[in-house]
Parts: structure tokens; C-alpha cells; sequence
């Protein structure tokens, strides 16, 4: 089994879409990276929480491929 990897991306208001934010890399993250790119998105002014609307985390899976 693999440890899931982890995407960062914020709401764009101009484009209407989620995109990779300037200075943050986009992913994939271990939950350690992931940790430091949401400490940065805090420093840029984000709330970077569970509510924030503004910013999105994703969770992907990748099932361990059985030879």
C-alpha cells in the first residue's frame, strides 16, 4: 500500500477555477510537505483551514499494483 499524496491548490476569483498558487508548489505532497505548503499559504494571508473556501487540499490514493 502506498502513503496517499496530497494536492494544494487556491480559488482563482478572475479564472473561476482552482489553480496552483504562485510560490506554492502544486504536488504531490507526503502529509509532512503538506504541512510545510499550507504553513506557507498561511504566511501569504490564506486561512488555510478546514472552512476556508479558498483554498483546496486533495487526497489521492494510489492502490499498490499486485504483480
Amino acid at each position: 500500500m502506498r502513503w496517499p499524496r496530497y494536492y494544494v491548490r487556491t480559488w482563482d476569483s478572475e479564472l473561476e477555477k482552482w489553480t496552483p498558487q504562485i510560490g506554492v508548489r502544486t504536488g504531490p505532497y507526503t502529509l509532512f510537505g503538506l504541512r510545510k505548503a499550507i504553513r506557507t499559504l498561511r504566511g501569504m494571508g490564506y486561512s488555510a483551514t478546514r472552512g476556508d473556501f479558498s483554498t483546496l487540499v486533495e487526497k489521492v490514493t494510489e492502490k499498490a499494483h499486485d504483480p
